[in-house]
């Protein structure tokens, strides 16, 4: 199943929101760049560039 692996690096963008409560973390939420890191390999082709 998937896509052989092929040993090159891949890279993608992720950002981390923490919300606090008297100094400690309540709530930690991600938000990653999935549809890059599809591309990247090569499961999404990514539209050219205009």
């Amino acid at each position: 199943m998937g896509i052989p692996g092929s040993g090159k690096r891949i890279e993608f963008d992720c950002v981390l929101i923490l919300d606090l409560y008297d100094g400690l973390i309540k709530r930690e939420r991600r938000i990653y760049d999935f549809t890059g890191m599809l591309i990247q390999l090569g499961v999404l082709r990514g539209k050219p560039a205009v």
